[in-house]
């Protein structure tokens, strides 16, 4: 069992390495090198314990102490970089590493001890503060940084008909990930706070899914242009795109530009919906795959904050939703068609507008229940009965 954690830890350092030694490095590449260290540190230092090393050597705890209180503003910090574009560190987020700052002042004269950080009995009171600090602050960096992907996904789709670069399934996969090693983590702990039963046999397993997430990053990495790879091109389109996304995400979330003050009368509300219907019916705009919600705006001379309104308020949907929901129908129409019998999905999908046989796939199922060769199989049924 303790090779695995020897393992982990030799993987997140090959790992650091090959983010260090890109070309064209930026803050999210030193920030995701610094999470990843951490991680492998963490489980050097549960290797340590395990083999009876650390009570040896008790200066081993400061890796423990900083992976519990930079592992989590590390992680809001790289969402932040990802989801604004903004490869600078602002001076405010100086404030992340004040948990931090009180660990080291509270343990820096007991690392001698190798129970300091556990034993509550020889804690005074700042001691005891402290440690509630050391070990409770890394949920709320993570929850924070959790809510930054959600609303700016949900930003996303009130702009965008379609996903690319403005895809952070790599970012969901590296916070997601890491909360369900942290959920089993503090739900152990709360079990044995409530039973004072101890469960020694849930030791090694939860450090066991922190080795299998590293090597998760790790596979998935890989598959993510320019994760572990030099792709400054890649990089520099998607930081533009980000930062343009940010812009409007901060207008889309702003109070003082919210639905309610956009001073939009109810009948001018209802007149641009039904021009809106018209123009989709009329000239088909959403065969473009790239169709974003300034470029529809503009076809109907209105602000893409009123259309965005319009939109969400009467047809209850986003703008990726009610775009992609034409496409659908789209496609529909392909598939019933008798003389297009023989078309590839891939050609379907791009016919209709959609950018990719995944994204086709996927809302076409979540619309329909079915994917497009079920529709066309039971549509073929239906019509040879």
């Amino acid at each position: 069992m303790d090779k695995f954690y020897i393992i982990g830890t030799a993987q997140a350092l090959f790992f650091v390495v090959l983010i260090l030694t890109k070309r064209g490095k930026v803050l999210s590449d030193y920030l995701l090198a610094l999470f990843i260290f951490l991680l492998g540190s963490e489980l050097f230092f549960t290797y340590c314990q395990a083999t009876q090393l650390y009570p040896r050597i008790p200066q081993l705890a400061v890796l423990d102490i900083y992976f519990w209180t930079l592992l989590g503003p590390c992680l809001l910090l790289y969402t932040q970089t990802k989801t604004t574009g903004r490869e600078q560190f602002e001076k405010r987020n100086l404030f992340y590493l004040i948990p931090a700052l009180i660990a080291t002042i509270a343990f820096a004269g007991y690392l001698k001890i190798d129970v300091v950080l556990f034993n509550v009995k020889e804690c005074n009171g700042f001691q005891w503060f402290a440690r509630n600090v050391w070990f409770f602050n890394m949920p709320i960096f993570i929850i924070a940084a959790l809510f930054r992907i959600h609303r700016h996904q949900k930003a996303i789709k009130n702009y965008y008909s379609y996903s690319h670069s403005v895809d952070f399934k790599w970012l969901a996969f590296l916070t997601y990930g890491f909360s369900v090693f942290l959920l089993f983590l503090y739900t152990s702990y709360l079990i044995y706070r409530i039973t004072s039963v101890p469960m020694p046999e849930t030791y090694n397993f939860k450090w066991l899914i922190l080795t299998s997430y590293v090597f998760g990053l790790g596979f998935y990495g890989y598959r993510q242009k320019g994760v572990f790879d030099d792709n400054s091109e890649l990089s520099q389109q998607t930081v533009s795109e980000t930062s343009n996304i940010n812009n409007k995400t901060e207008s889309f979330y702003n109070g003082g530009r919210s639905y309610q003050k956009s001073g939009l009368m109810q009948e001018d509300a209802e007149m641009m919906a039904q021009q809106l219907i018209a123009l989709m019916e009329r000239e088909k705009p959403y065969l473009d795959s790239e169709l974003r919600l300034a470029s529809l705006a503009e076809k109907l001379n209105v602000t893409p904050h009123n259309l965005s309104q319009v939109i969400n308020s009467f047809c209850g949907k986003s703008f990726f939703e009610f775009v992609n929901s034409f496409r659908i129908d789209e496609a529909q129409k392909i598939l019933s068609d008798p003389n297009k019998q023989m078309y590839k999905m891939m050609t379907i999908a791009y016919d209709s507008g959609f950018n990719s046989k995944t994204s086709f796939y996927a809302f076409f199922k979540k619309s329909t229940s079915m994917t497009p060769a079920q529709y066309q199989k039971n549509l073929n049924s239906s019509q040879m009965v």
